[in-house]
């Protein structure tokens, strides 16, 4: 659901693949807006749209400005037939939550204008039945919106809301339709919980143990961390199939997750390929362990798209992937590091080219790439992919990945 805008009320995420529907049991239809990433959902009763039934069940419509939805950039206005359905989301108590924002240019999510709301509830798509008594909620209701005359819902005297801030109305019609109770006030509690985490792994590419080309990392390194080796295993070549594991993390606790190359892959470093002899703790903080960055594995000229895959991983959990890269050499080389599960990341990344660390330094001494999070596809699989963008030779030195929970 990467890029996806997911109504607050109609949907929680559950894992990268998996919804799951908050409103109460019912028929419902559901569109898929491909082009703007998002979904409208109405309630059904049969092959038509539902209503408000007379024991506060249903279908509750929202008319007017200063409401919309994905953002105020659909206000739902007063036309027939263009009107949003509020969810049911308890018994007989239906909801619209969102954040101000301005009426044009607004982002998904901001569905309350925050200097002009002007909205009514009606118990259809479209002018009609309508509530005959409206009150407002004592809880603080009265301090941001107030009733007009024909129950129109409207910012009280002098009331702008504060852009990015959501807010939640919410009809409760628990005492029946004649005595509909209506708040209005800021969200509480309802913020994304922060991504929690949970393990991390290392990863050290290159030869095993060959002079002047690259050593194995021992563990526990400097910083305590230990480290899962992949290394050759063919010569200066690690095979395609080869599997690495079970994956340890930092902590030395072995997993169930394995490593297995896609591709084979050519192997180098030290004193005879250009890897990062020196490398300094205040610019690489944990990447900074000598063995890590001395070699690495690459791709040769001829190849492109070169991959391993890590198996066996959690499909609720996401993972944060950190790469390093790094070969003496004049010529420019980057490498897009694409990492393929649920979703798609691709993160640039130059190992070489004149003067690339400082002067006289032709190779990357510094910079470490950080993806966004990946989900693991639906068999809790993610791919790594070498790809080419300039230069001859693609290397990969190191690699980080952090599982999260807590989504």
């Amino acid at each position: 659901m990467t890029g996806w805008w997911l109504n607050p009320d109609y949907f929680a995420l559950e894992s990268a693949n998996t919804l799951r529907f908050l409103p109460v049991s019912g028929s419902y239809k559901v569109v898929a807006h491909m082009s703007g990433k998002y979904f409208s959902i109405v309630r059904m009763n049969g092959e038509n749209e539902a209503t408000l039934s007379d024991d506060g069940h249903g279908a509750l419509w929202l008319m007017g400005w200063g409401v919309g939805s994905p953002s105020q950039d659909y206000q739902f206005g007063w036309n027939t037939g263009q009107n949003y359905c509020m969810p049911e989301v308890s018994s007989k108590v239906y909801k619209f939550t969102g954040k101000a924002g301005p009426e044009k240019g607004s982002s998904f999510g901001q569905r309350f204008r925050y200097d002009y709301i002007s909205c009514k509830l009606f118990f259809q798509n479209g002018y009609g039945g309508e509530f005959e008594t409206v009150t407002l909620a004592n809880d603080g209701t009265a301090s941001l919106v107030k009733l007009t005359d024909s129950y129109n819902i409207e910012l009280a005297d002098g009331v702008t809301l504060e852009e990015g801030k959501e807010y939640v109305l919410t009809v409760d019609l628990t005492g029946g339709i004649s005595n509909a109770i209506v708040s209005f006030k800021e969200a509480s509690g309802t913020e994304a919980p922060a991504p929690e985490l949970v393990q991390t792994f290392y990863f050290d590419f290159g030869p095993n143990n060959v002079a002047n080309r690259g050593d194995i990392t021992s563990s526990p390194d400097a910083n305590g961390n230990y480290w899962n080796n992949i290394t050759s295993n063919s010569g200066n070549y690690a095979s395609a199939g080869t599997p690495y594991g079970e994956l340890v993390n930092s902590s030395n606790v072995e997993t169930e997750y394995v490593l297995t190359l896609d591709n084979r892959f050519s192997t180098n470093g030290k004193s005879n390929g250009g890897g990062l002899l020196e490398p300094q703790a205040d610019l690489l903080n944990d990447f900074a362990i000598p063995t890590a960055t001395e070699d690495y594995f690459f791709m040769e000229k001829s190849e492109d798209n070169s991959s391993f895959t890590i198996s066996g991983l959690d499909t609720g959990k996401a993972y944060k992937f950190y790469a390093f890269g790094s070969r003496n050499a004049t010529q420019v080389r980057i490498a897009d590091y694409i990492i393929t599960g649920a979703n798609t990341c691709t993160m640039e990344h130059q190992t070489s080219g004149t003067d690339l660390g400082g002067s006289g330094i032709n190779q990357n001494i510094r910079n470490v790439c950080e993806s966004e999070l990946i989900y693991p596809d639906g068999e809790g699989k993610i791919k790594f992919t070498l790809h080419r963008n300039q230069g001859d030779y693609i290397a990969l030195n190191a690699l980080k990945m952090e599982e999260y929970s807590n989504l």
